[in-house]
């Protein structure tokens, strides 16, 4: 017996492209959460400039501190890890690689709503 399957990719893509606007905040907000779980932190101002510094309708997240360049490429090893013992350098790429599978299966629920 055959079985044939019409999988509509237009249709799919319209409806993920409408929807980017709404899912865009949501990813951003869980990248942000789960990059400063490993981000340094002393007072916190790093960990908060993330939120202040990001648009949450771009595909960009940003660390907006003068310093956060040099702490995310582990040319200033002076962090402390007293405040948050999972700090690293490439605190993004760290939580990305632990993380994905969860942001693309948040990002499928949501769009599916």
């Amino acid at each position: 017996m055959d079985i044939k399957l019409k999988f509509d990719t237009a249709k799919v893509t319209k409806k993920l492209l409408k929807n980017m606007g709404k899912l865009q905040p949501i990813l951003n907000n869980q990248v942000i959460k789960d990059s400063n779980y490993y981000a340094p932190k002393d007072v916190g101002t790093l960990q908060s400039s993330a939120i202040k510094g990001t648009d949450m309708n771009s595909k960009t997240v940003k660390w907006a501190t003068p310093y956060a360049h040099r702490l995310y490429n582990g040319l200033d090893f002076q962090f402390s890890k007293d405040e948050n013992p999972n700090a690293q350098a490439k605190w993004f790429e760290v939580a990305k690689a632990k993380k994905k599978k969860e942001w693309i299966r948040m990002l499928n629920n949501a769009n599916n709503r």
